[in-house]
Parts: C-alpha cells; structure tokens; sequence
C-alpha cells in the first residue's frame, strides 16, 4: 500500500508539472534613444545574444502592419537596415556579429507609426557544427497546389501541413528521412524539400518516441542549415496526447541548396531544403545515475540554447519567439535563482526529498546535490526533477533524471598460514565469500556468504585434513562511512575442527584433530575512494592477508 501511494502521488505531480509549458528566458535591456517608441509594442520584442556572433529578435504581432523593419546600431553609431519582412514575420536572425559586442536594435512596424528599441549583446559560445545527415530511408512525394494540403511520411512521424495560399501553383513537395546528427538527437530527422519558395511559413509536426515522453518540455526542433550549423526553431504547439511537436517553416530560415540526390521535380528546381530533427534541448545531467547507499551524485540542467529553455512560442519576451543557435562548445548551465522565476528541485513529488527515497539539496548557483538514502527506496528507480515556473505566466517546464539505488556488494578473500611445530606440515587457511547488507542493518553491516577451507602443506611429511572445509558464518563487516576516511571492521571465519592424517618418513603415520584457527578479527582505512579493503598482520601465530573490492 505504502508503494501504491508513492506511485499516486508522484503520478499526479509529474501530471501537474508536465501540464504546463516555457520557462526560462534571457535579459532585455530596452536601448536609448529613438523617441518614438511604443510602450506596448516594446512589451512585445525580445532581443537575445544567442551566440558569439548572432542576436536573436521576435516580437508579437502589431495589428494593421504591412510588414516589419529591424534597423542595428554599434554603440551611438547610425542606424544601419537589417531586414524589411513581410506582415507574417515574427523574428529574425541577426547574423555575422562580433564576439562579445552590445548591439542596438529598433524593430519598426510598417504602416501603423510603432517601433521599439531594445539592446542586446552577443555571446562568447560558437554554434555547433555537425556533417550533414544521410538519406536513412524511403522518400515520399506529393504535390500540392494554391488550395494547400498535406505531405505525411509513411511512417507517419512527420507531417507537414501547406495552408492555402502558400503556393502559386502545383509544386512538388518531398519529405526524405535522413540521419540525425544533432547533439542529443532523437530518433531519425527529415528533409523537406520544396521546388518553390512558399509565401506563407509551413506547419511541420514531428512525433517523439513514446520513451521521450517523460522529457517532452525539454523537447527541442532544431533546423540544420547548409553549413553544418544548427537552429533551435520556435515550437508554436506540444501535444503531449499525439507526442508531437510542431514548427513553423519560415523560408528565410531554409537549410540551403538541395542536397539529396535523385530529386529533380518536372520543370522546377528544388528552391529549399529543410533538415529537421528533433533532439533534448533542456535536460539534467546525468540523465540515469547508479548510486550506492548513502551515495551522492551532483545534478545539473542543462541548455543547447543561450536564454531560452521553454519550448511552446507565446508572445512573451521571456519565452523568446525566436530561432536560436545551437551552442556547440559548451552545454549551458541554469542557476537556481532568477529573476521572475521559480525554480524548485523535486525527489519524486517531495520537494527537497526524504528519507525514504532520497534528499535533493541546491547547490549555490546552478545544479543539486541527491543523497540516496541509507536503505534501497521501496519504489526503485528514483525520480529527481528540477522545475522552472515563470511567476508571472504560470508556466512549468520539468526535466528529470532517474537514479537507481543498490546496496554495495563486497567480494574478496582472506588468507591465513600457519606452520607446525618442527616444520613437518603447515597449514593454509582461506575465507572466500561475498558481504552483502544485513537486511536488519542500517546499511553499514554486511555479512558473508562463502566457504572457509584447510589446506595441508607438505614439507617432511604428507597428510591431508578432513573435512577440509566448514560452513563459514555470516560474521561482519561493519562501514563506518562517518569517518574520514571511512573505517571498516571486519570479523570473518571462525575456529572449526578437523582430523589431520600425516605420514612422516622414519616415524610413522598417524591422526589427530586439530582446531583450525580461522577467525580473523581486523580494522582498518577503507581505501580506493571506498571501494577497496585489504591488509597483512600476524595474529596468533597466523600471517593472514586479505582482500576485498566493493561493487553495485
């Protein structure tokens, strides 16, 4: 009942949490100058440095504009023209930057007398480059005329969906599986392919793997251009029912010259190319961990993308509506305090932890600390989740990791020699076995399951022992893991008795029952980081040495 309970009420958090989308998000400054600013078209652009050499702009939708302007300005430098876009234009990537440089921009909405002015500066971060991905599979073609439609693959993973109006005419349309080499890409990504310059952005959906699930806020769509670079699109809808994410295809944003071979739709050239892939964008590293008892493990989560960690575009500065580059020197860590959010670490749906299942601490800046408890949790694996909530939206996102904890396992063996008096025969001893927790423990006490033997050595004289083994008892090794550095106890084997036959030349032959000395009694520093045991000491005449590694 205990662990039917457990699993009901971390259910029904993970529920809650997924239920939301965003979080996250990167500083504006809003720039001097300009005069003519409109407060509420200002409360609607966002400008992010989202790499070393691009910023990235979005802005929601001014009603009446026949299009936007984005001017750029160094320092109290002129205003230089960036871009003039059409009426559906919602973002734009400022490109070919300076490393580290504030910039200024004013983002102007034509034919309605609004503009805006915001700064922003870029990053020290390169854009990841990876090799393009191969054709990985069958191609399906479709096309489609001014009235719209739709291109499915066949698998029906992806879908891309041509409102009416987007095209002037029949054009062939060709959706390609190819391989994914986005940095932590899932599953295999998609070449669109276009023989026309659609007027409008296309809808593409692609369908995450049921094992991602538990991970679609940290879901990203990433677009590769012919470069080699990659960029984070803006997910305008997450359908956790259909496991699906869906993108806007922005022509401006296409991957570059056709690339696929064998694609030449009748009287037209292929115009754009679009590589898509899906890939975890926010994640916490590592994102599986195997600990012992008592064992910690740091936890961070981590971005591909500078600023932005939500996935679903809404017209808010603070989710940024805007392509982003992937960051390829680095993955990006996010700090535990920011401004206009609220960021909590979660064991399963205990804040903080307990006991029973582990405590999650936060560490100063970015990143927690998991102790996994003193007993192995009654529901195994354990759930960490770190959650970010924009205070004033209400949005969530959640990544979590899954810890699995063990009891360590000892294995090893002890030897002992001892030698009869006059040097005739001597004797061996050996404890061979593996320490295990004791059930009745606290996690700090093992005990052995093994044998214990006598071996007889010859010298002047032969002979044998019988029996030459003895169950060995559970004894105990006892972990004082509060010292530093650890300290064990080890009391293993035991005195048991047997029948030596010896034959001596010149003396005849002859029995008698000896008690084999083979408890050994010993402390000591635990070494290798924890893991190891051994030692050499003379004890009642015995030379024993032993030996003994742990391991999950």
């Amino acid at each position: 009942m205990r662990t039917l309970l457990r699993h009901a009420a971390w259910l029904g958090t993970v529920l809650a949490l997924l239920a939301g989308c965003g979080g996250g998000g990167g500083a504006t400054t809003p720039a001097a100058g300009g005069g003519r600013e409109s407060p509420a078209f200002a409360e609607g652009v966002v400008a992010l440095g989202s790499s070393e050499s691009t910023v990235s702009l979005g802005w929601a939708p001014v009603a009446g504009a026949g299009g936007y302007a984005v001017e750029r300005r160094a320092g109290d430098g002129a205003w230089t023209p960036v871009a003039t876009l059409d009426a559906e234009a919602r973002h734009h990537l400022d490109e070919g930057l300076q490393r580290a440089t504030r910039y200024s921009y004013r983002v102007r909405a034509l034919g309605t007398g609004q503009q805006a002015e915001i700064a922003a500066s870029t990053g020290e971060e390169a854009a990841l480059v990876t090799a393009l991905g191969a054709a990985s599979g069958d191609a399906v073609e479709r096309r489609i005329g001014g009235a719209g439609g739709t291109l499915a693959a066949a698998d029906g993973r992806v879908t891309v969906q041509v409102p009416a109006g987007a095209l002037a005419g029949e054009t062939t349309l060709r959706l390609q599986p190819i391989a994914n080499t986005a940095p932590d890409g899932i599953a295999d990504g998609v070449l669109l392919q276009i023989g026309a310059v659609p007027s409008r952005a296309l809808q593409l959906s692609l369908r995450y793997p049921e094992s991602s699930a538990p991970d679609a806020d940290g879901l990203g769509v990433a677009l590769q251009r012919a470069d080699g670079s990659w960029l984070a699109l803006p997910v305008t809808a997450l359908d956790k029912a259909t496991r699906s994410l869906t993108v806007a295809l922005d022509g401006r944003l296409h991957s570059g010259p056709a690339t696929a071979p064998g694609f030449a739709p009748a009287g037209a050239s292929v115009t754009l190319d679009f590589r898509v892939v899906l890939y975890r964008n926010f994640f916490l590293a590592p994102r599986q961990a195997t600990l012992k008892v008592g064992e910690t493990r740091v936890f961070v989560p981590y971005s591909y993308t500078r600023g932005v960690i939500g996935t679903v575009c809404v017209p808010d500065p603070n989710y940024g509506c805007v392509p982003m580059p992937l960051i390829g020197s680095q993955t990006l860590a996010f700090d535990n305090v920011k401004a206009g959010y609220d960021r909590r670490w979660y064991v399963f749906a205990q804040e903080g932890g307990d006991t029973g299942s582990g405590t999650i601490t936060p560490r100063a800046g970015a990143g927690a600390t998991y102790r996994a408890p003193a007993r192995v949790p009654d529901v195994n694996p354990v759930l960490v989740s770190f959650v970010s909530t924009h205070q004033a939206s209400g949005r969530r996102v959640t990544v979590t990791a899954s810890v699995t904890v063990k009891e360590p396992v000892w294995t090893g063996i002890a030897r002992g020699t001892l030698s009869a008096p006059g040097g005739d025969l001597a004797f061996t001893f050996a404890i061979e076995a593996v320490w295990t927790a004791d059930p009745q423990g606290d996690g700090s006490r093992f005990v052995a399951n093994g044998t214990q033997t006598v071996h007889v050595i010859e010298i002047t004289c032969t002979g044998t022992a019988t029996p030459s083994s003895a169950p060995l008892p559970p004894g105990a090794l006892v972990i004082d893991a509060s010292a530093n550095p650890p300290r064990y106890t080890l009391d293993a084997g035991s005195v048991w008795r047997t029948v030596v036959a010896a034959h001596c030349p010149g003396h005849g032959s002859g029995s008698v029952a000896f008690d084999v000395p083979g408890r050994l009694v010993v402390e000591g520093t635990v070494g290798g980081d924890g893991t190891s045991i051994s030692g050499q000491q003379v004890l009642g005449g015995v030379a024993w040495d032993w030996a003994l590694t742990s391991q999950l």
